[in-house]
């Protein structure tokens, strides 16, 4: 019983780490064209990591630009960001 009272504990303590330990997004590319995202939806949207992505295109005088979504019926999303 205390056995499986430490792993329910230790799976909801990993809940949040889907896209990485401790982390609600991670950029996975980025370059002066483009930036793309991971994220975990389930604790991250678009406005916790809206500012990296514009400060990431306007360091090359561009407005960051969602391109392209995987699958939306997932839990870890994944949004590439055309910088023009």
């Amino acid at each position: 019983m205390k056995r499986a009272v430490v792993r329910l504990l230790a799976l909801l303590a990993l809940g949040g780490c889907a896209v990485g330990l401790g982390q609600k997004y991670e950029v996975v590319h980025k370059d002066s064209r483009s930036i793309t995202v991971r994220y975990d939806s389930l604790v991250a949207d678009f406005k916790t990591f809206a500012k990296d992505v514009a400060e990431h295109c306007a360091q090359f005088g561009k407005e960051a630009v969602p391109e392209r979504r995987n699958d939306p019926r997932g839990v870890v999303q994944t949004i590439t960001f055309r910088c023009e």
